[in-house]
């Protein structure tokens, strides 16, 4: 009988230490699993390093900054025409104006000459700020900057580029279609341009392309220099409406013969 007990004891012990082992090798799997899930994470990351600690550059053209702006200058006019929308030498006096009145200098990262190109460029093509730091090589930020400074100083000088001209002579150009045009002095139209007004003030601005408009009416000569600009009648005012509100006011200077 002592020897049957002695032998139910050693089974219970066996057991017993082979539970522990195996409970044991359990939790050491347990630790080799979450090691090893962690040891794959820290070689992702690694392997990896590159791309998420590193910064990969977005604008690596060869043509950085002002170099762009100095190849359609130097190249044929017609390039600096479709890009600029100006003659080349009308676009460098316009650079030289602004430089001489003090209104704009040029900075360590942009020129007078590329702030006025990244300037024509939007408002020529209509252009995302996107687009434009792609071809500048500059942020988003800097094209916005640019942008908004040289609006306010055209916008500044605005009364001294757009004025009447000598109106007592008749342009050559029409004294070669007489007497078909004769005495005409300017050439007037509309135009519709987009804006930006309340939610609760676009019904009266949306015009028949349903866009929130302005309509302006501008006068040039035959040379196509503005002579005057209309601005301020909502998108869905009538040409007609707009000219004789124009030619009324005494305030709006319009000039006639």
């Amino acid at each position: 009988m002592a020897s049957e007990s002695n032998v139910d004891d050693n089974l219970h012990v066996d057991e017993y230490i082979e539970k522990e082992s195996s409970d044991d090798e359990l939790l050491y799997m347990d630790d080799v699993d979450a090691n090893f899930g962690k040891l794959m994470v820290l070689n992702y990351f690694v392997a990896n390093k590159g791309s998420i600690n590193g910064k990969t550059p977005c604008r690596t053209s060869f043509l950085t900054r002002k170099m762009y702006t100095l190849e359609i200058l130097n190249g044929h006019p017609d390039v600096c025409y479709r890009n600029f929308c100006m003659q080349k030498h009308v676009f460098m006096n316009l650079c030289d104006i602004l430089k001489e009145k003090g209104l704009l200098k040029d900075e360590k990262k942009v020129s007078v000459e590329e702030g006025v190109a990244i300037f024509m460029m939007i408002v020529g093509h209509t252009t995302r700020y996107n687009v434009i730091g792609d071809r500048f090589q500059h942020s988003n930020n800097t094209i916005h900057k640019w942008f908004k400074r040289v609006v306010r100083v055209v916008i500044s000088i605005g009364t001294e580029i757009i004025r009447p001209t000598n109106q007592d002579i008749v342009h050559e150009r029409i004294l070669r279609k007489y007497p078909f045009f004769k005495d005409y002095i300017d050439a007037i139209d509309g135009t519709y341009v987009a804006v930006w007004a309340p939610a609760l003030r676009q019904s009266s601005f949306r015009g028949r392309k349903t866009n929130v408009t302005l309509n302006l009416m501008l006068t040039c000569d035959f040379d196509m220099k503005f002579t005057f600009v209309y601005c301020g009648w909502e998108g869905t005012a009538n040409d007609s409406r707009v000219f004789v509100d124009a030619v009324i006011r005494s305030s709006n200077n319009f000039s006639m013969p």
